[in-house]
């Protein structure tokens, strides 16, 4: 038994189908008789379409159900026989005529012999040459080529036992090509972070506040199904979820957060479990690790770098540095009003430090609110007094002669700055890709005692964080596996 555009149904529980998507917590409305139901659905993921166990059984003995249409005149390898199924990504082909289709083309396959057939060959006719392959319902943006199947076969690494489709959970997984910055797709594999869109998820556009359902998940670009029944690929940036809760104070309210903290434990904590994924992650750490080789020997044979680490290591030992500085109040709300007040004045300071040493100021935006909840929950133990990187900004230099300059500056500044930990990976001791100085501070003029964070980084490696550095230790950071 199918949907109205020819996808398979699978019998749902009502609890899959509410963590698929929250509107089926009241339940759900037949597609066919239209009468409403609390129990299993017969469903089709991709376009939302439920049938009531009484319709499903009706129409089953009318429409075949194309789980269970094979061909026996034809199979794999192995005689497991073939089952129809779509392919989740572009790159897959025929073992037969060898032909590559994009993603949601019809194929025959078994996933036991890696062996798939397009229609043509499976019912047996000859496919003309210039004939087209089957279109899909849903064409995907263009993505960077994947391996071969053959050679993702072949593969014990558990990377390519994604790209071939051996080891896939029904999740949303983006990774990038460290060398070129090239961003990929692995469909139905989540990135174990709170700060993705997820199958399922209820969206609004932010531009034309339309609403829809989240279908398909790739890197920046996603596929949403419009509540008026269109579908059209959009950019992330132009997205946010939609309900109350989510958009009043950029998120930060009580409610948003703790529906946040739900989402975590169900969805998150699981994810952060794939060993595949944390594999596939830790390996691109160590491409990350590689592309920022070169900057490292930059920084190394900078005049200044005894220097800028004699320096830093004094920092380390002043009387106003403490072990774990933490925020002067626990309430999450709270905390980010007080961010947001004091940012402006963080700017302010840091521009003059800017224009002083040589170095130009990038302005972060205060951290998101999910990003948030996945370190306070995940890391400081539900206490939001240890975030203490809301209101951050950034100082970028060429050199580390001029970036010694602005860490002097703020030492001397002790009207503007109160410093509270340093932390230099400037140090050779210090094992990390990415290197950079940072500080937690105090302003003193503003007096209330928020905690920011100042970043001090070489040019060098800002170039290579914005050519696909950055996804990789984000990845690894929420996966642990730096």
């Amino acid at each position: 038994m199918t949907c109205n555009k020819g996808h398979p149904l699978a019998k749902t529980d009502l609890s899959q189908l509410i963590k698929e998507n929250t509107g089926y917590l009241s339940g759900y409305s037949c597609d066919i008789c239209q009468s409403s139901q609390k129990g299993a659905s017969y469903h089709c993921p991709l376009c939302y379409y439920d049938l009531c166990g009484e319709c499903f059984n009706t129409y089953e003995q009318v429409q075949p159900s194309l789980h269970s249409v094979k061909n026996a005149s034809i199979s794999c390898p192995g005689k497991h026989g073939l089952t129809i199924f779509y392919t989740p990504q572009q790159g897959y082909g025929c073992d037969i005529c060898s032909k590559r289709f994009p993603a949601n083309t019809t194929l025959y396959g078994c996933r036991t012999c890696n062996y798939d057939l397009c229609g043509d060959c499976y019912h047996g006719s000859s496919a003309s040459a210039d004939k087209p392959p089957p279109q899909p319902a849903f064409k995907p943006p263009p993505q960077q080529p994947y391996a071969s199947k053959q050679a993702a076969a072949a593969s014990s690494d558990p990377f390519q036992d994604f790209l071939s489709g051996k080891n896939r959970k029904p999740i949303v997984y983006t990774t990038t090509n460290m060398t070129t910055g090239a961003q990929g797709m692995i469909v139905d594999v989540h990135s174990g972070s709170l700060d993705i869109f997820r199958r399922g998820d209820r969206v609004q556009h932010k531009k034309t506040q339309k609403a829809g359902t989240m279908r398909m998940v790739s890197a920046g670009r996603h596929l949403v199904h419009w509540d008026n029944n269109t579908d059209t690929w959009e950019d992330k940036k132009d997205l946010q979820r939609a309900g109350s809760a989510a958009n009043v104070n950029d998120g930060w309210n009580m409610a948003n957060i703790e529906n946040l903290k739900k989402k975590y434990e169900t969805d998150v904590k699981d994810e952060k479990q794939n060993e595949s994924v944390k594999a596939a992650y830790h390996a691109a750490y160590n491409q990350s690790k590689q592309l920022y080789d070169s900057c490292w020997s930059v920084a190394l044979s900078d005049a200044q770098f005894d220097a800028l680490n004699e320096r830093a290591a004094q920092i380390a030992n002043l009387k106003t540095i403490q072990k774990k500085p933490q925020q002067p109040i626990k309430d999450p709300v709270a905390i980010y009003k007080q961010a947001k007040e004091t940012l402006p004045h963080l700017m302010a300071a840091l521009q003059a430090i800017a224009t002083a040493s040589g170095g130009s100021l990038k302005k972060a935006p205060l951290k998101k609110i999910e990003r948030s909840v996945e370190k306070v929950v995940g890391n400081y133990d539900h206490d939001w007094s240890k975030l203490t990187d809301i209101a951050r900004a950034s100082l970028i230099y060429e050199s580390l002669s001029k970036m010694l300059v602005a860490l002097e500056a703020i030492r001397k500044d002790e009207q503007t700055f109160t410093i509270l930990r340093i932390k230099n990976r400037f140090d050779k001791s210090v094992n990390s890709a990415y290197r950079d100085c940072s500080m937690l501070v105090w302003l003193n003029k503003v007096g209330n005692k928020h905690v920011c964070e100042v970043q001090l980084h070489l040019k060098a490696y800002i170039d290579k964080k914005g050519a696909g550095g950055h996804m990789a230790y984000k990845g690894a950071r929420s996966f642990d596996v730096q």
